[in-house]
């Protein structure tokens, strides 16, 4: 498996799924109780040497959804500039500590990190949020001919009960907007660009996965719910039941490059305790124009670098919503 970071980048974080075996069960679970500590190395099979060498990872887990009982335990770690500031492709070996043992713990597959250029078209086999065709090439220069890509709408979901989480990541960044959760909306561009930086580094983990949904660039046709597809407007997305335990924010982050250098000043939804939709079930609802008129500009590598805007209801609470016992649909409505 090859996984891919920008060279001197700190993000997107690793997160290594680990395998689970008769050797290390036991004191990986002496581990998540602070007996043992979880390494990570970064080993180079050209030179026979190693670019990173026991460093501290942090775990997190989750259920698995095949079987409940059963728990997924990852380890994840954020990289620094200096480890990062070499091009190469490491091979990474995990390995748990404690008094008596230097455990090596298995993985599912070898596990390669790949420290590429910032930009550079030798790499084009990987996913980063969206397909990456193999360039045609100009045959008079032999250079990439330019690929046109627009980025998702992003799905930011905020609970309440995140509240102290989301309040200490953005007062350490500097920021008075505190989250929605706290009931302080955005009062700059920098606090919009920190806002996705959190999700950027804490979705999936302290806070729900980023959901992500395409914007048409062209008008005709229905989505997978059997919806008109309305240019500029992005696709109807659903909430399964229950992604998120109890009441929470939800946000959408709007690239302006994908909506024709505009505003997203409706989006409809509806909440409901089935999983169908027609069109006539949606609600409209004005986006708060204040909140939209501020501009984050992304550029890290979790999300497609580009210049965004928050669109929520805020402090109106239509967004506010509690997925306990009812999906949640939203689709774009209007561009202006």
């Amino acid at each position: 498996m090859e996984w891919f970071i920008k060279q001197n980048s700190t993000l997107p974080i690793l997160q290594v799924e680990i395998s689970k075996n008769g050797r290390s069960d036991f004191n990986f679970n002496q581990a998540l109780n602070g007996i043992n500590k979880v390494y990570i190395s970064l080993f180079d099979p050209d030179s026979k040497t190693y670019r990173v060498t026991s460093k501290e990872c942090y775990i997190t887990s989750e259920e698995s959804p095949t079987n409940p009982t059963d728990i997924i335990y990852y380890a994840n770690y954020q990289f620094t500039n200096r480890e990062t500031s070499k091009i190469g492709r490491f091979e990474v070996e995990l390995s748990l500590i404690d008094s008596y043992n230097d455990l090596v713990l298995p993985l599912s597959e070898k596990l390669y990190v790949n420290i590429v250029d910032s930009f550079s078209i030798k790499n084009n086999t990987f996913k980063n949020e969206y397909e990456l065709t193999p360039p045609c090439c100009n045959n008079d220069t032999g250079l990439p001919n330019p690929i046109q890509t627009f980025a998702d709408a992003l799905l930011f979901i905020e609970p309440l009960s995140s509240s102290q989480i989301v309040s200490e990541f953005m007062s350490g960044k500097g920021a008075t907007f505190y989250g929605f959760s706290n009931g302080i909306p955005p009062q700059s561009n920098s606090d919009i660009m920190n806002y996705m930086e959190m999700f950027a580094l804490y979705g999936g983990n302290f806070l729900p996965s980023v959901i992500r949904q395409s914007i048409p660039q062209e008008p005709g046709g229905v989505d997978e719910f059997g919806l008109p597809i309305v240019q500029y407007n992005f696709k109807t997305t659903r909430v399964s039941l229950g992604t998120v335990n109890g009441p929470a924010w939800y946000t959408w982050a709007i690239p302006k490059d994908s909506i024709n250098d505009g505003k997203q000043t409706k989006i409809s939804y509806v909440a409901k305790t089935n999983a169908t939709i027609s069109e006539n079930e949606l609600i409209p609802q004005y986006m708060n124009d204040t909140i939209y008129s501020y501009e984050g500009v992304y550029t890290g590598l979790n999300f497609v670098a580009n210049k965004y805007s928050l669109y929520t209801t805020f402090q109106s609470h239509n967004f506010s919503l509690n997925n306990n016992i009812k999906y949640i649909y939203f689709k774009g409505n209007t561009v202006e």
